[in-house]
């Protein structure tokens, strides 16, 4: 004897693969957007971590007097060590100094670049006092 249930509860199989197969499909259709996300968060960090350096350099270079030679040899030297982002890109002061005159005033651009681009440059004028003072 066969008995039939007329109120089968419950989910059957195809309509658990079903389910499955579209939440799949939402998965796949929304990892663009996650991998955007994570890369412009990967690049504001970056940003932010070179605006730091920026604004470290200037404010070592503009908090004091200097002579024109001391800015050449401060232009000149080689950053104190390299500033490595916490997404491994390595970042890169390259300092630039304009027309200077003694005394009177030099303005000092600080550039930072690292992994294949600029992140910005940031300028400030500096007094320059006698050459015979130090600096």
């Amino acid at each position: 004897m066969s008995t039939r249930f007329s109120n089968e509860e419950g989910f059957g199989m195809v309509e658990v693969l079903v389910a499955m197969l579209l939440l799949g499909v939402a998965a796949i259709m929304a990892l663009p957007m996650l991998h955007m996300s994570l890369e412009n968060s990967r690049l504001t960090t970056n940003a932010a971590e070179a605006s730091q350096l920026m604004n470290s350099e200037i404010s070592h270079v503009s908090s004091r007097e200097h002579t024109c030679q001391g800015l050449a040899q401060w232009a000149a030297a080689p950053p104190e060590s390299p500033r490595i982002t916490s997404h491994g890109v390595e970042l890169v002061a390259e300092r630039q100094i304009g027309a200077c005159s003694t005394p009177g005033t030099a303005k000092v651009t600080v550039r930072v670049t690292g992994g294949g681009r600029a992140f910005g440059d940031v300028s400030t004028v500096v007094r320059i006092g006698d050459e015979d003072s130090s600096g």
